[in-house]
């Protein structure tokens, strides 16, 4: 599977890498999930920017995967800011999130400031709630 890759210029601040994920969905596939990650964090063009957001489905299923992210320097950035509410996007789990990684050698710390689980019944683009969130660079 590929990903959607935007790299966002500031007058002000430095550029930040977004990338959206669809990663596999078998829950036997964890292998696969994590070099599909591990294709962005290493690309090093993604590297260069002074933060790294990747959101959309992870089919996350295991502990085991969690890790997987966080030991590369990324940020759950749900359970950074509600560290007791489930978040739940699918199917009563968290399937979907927003990972962040900041540059170490940029001056400036991408951070969330809020994020909220939306889903309008109205408009079925997708079976999964989505995520909004609100990011600043300081």
């Amino acid at each position: 599977r590929k990903s959607v890759t935007v790299k966002l210029f500031f007058e002000d601040i430095p550029s930040l890498c977004i990338c959206t994920v669809h990663l596999e969905s078998s829950g036997k596939m964890a292998n696969m999930r994590e070099k599909q990650l591990k294709s962005l964090w290493e690309d090093e063009e993604l590297n260069n920017c002074s933060g790294l957001l990747i959101g959309g489905d992870f089919n996350i299923f295991s502990s085991f995967e969690k890790r997987c992210y966080m030991n590369e320097g990324f940020i759950d950035l749900w359970k950074e800011l509600y560290p007791d509410q489930k978040g739940k996007t699918y199917d009563n789990r968290r399937l979907d999130r927003f990972i962040l990684r900041n540059n170490e050698t940029s001056d400036h710390v991408w951070t969330c400031e809020s994020m909220n689980v939306v889903f309008d019944e109205s408009i079925q683009i997708s079976d999964h709630h989505g995520l909004v969130a609100r990011f600043i660079c300081s």
